[in-house]
């Protein structure tokens, strides 16, 4: 049973690296690149610093149990995040193009990318 990795100069999470893990929390600092269905069904992912992360590879988020991500070197979104069940907002204020899957669904994305219309971050507490 996974609950968290510390891995502090972990640069690139490689492909199905964590695949239907039950992998809690992830942290590295210098964490640049998420590939393909890095963290595909890991349901219980609540927390993963992406604010150095310039690429997401597909599906990469799929079924997480993310609710609230930051991407803030993020310019491109595509089906990284597709999950129906639990994110709830992507905070991207670099983002230039999306997926029509985002609007269609009900998280609030914060950007100032033309399509999306809410512009303002919902705030979460934590429990």
């Amino acid at each position: 049973l996974l609950n968290f990795v510390v891995g502090f100069n972990v640069q690139i999470v490689e492909e199905e690296a964590f695949y239907q893990s039950s992998i809690k929390r992830f942290v590295s600092f210098s964490l640049k690149s998420v590939l393909s269905k890095a963290f595909f069904m890991c349901y219980q992912l609540s927390y993963i610093n992406l604010t150095q992360v310039r690429t997401l590879g597909s599906q990469s988020f799929v079924k997480s149990g993310l609710v609230n991500v930051e991407i803030p070197s993020i310019t491109q979104l595509t089906d990284c995040f597709e999950n129906k069940f639990s994110l709830k907002q992507i905070i991207a204020p670099n983002l230039t193009q999306l997926d029509e899957f985002y609007l269609s669904q009900h998280v609030n994305i914060v950007t100032p990318a033309e399509k999306c219309k809410n512009n303002k971050a919902i705030r979460f507490q934590e429990i």
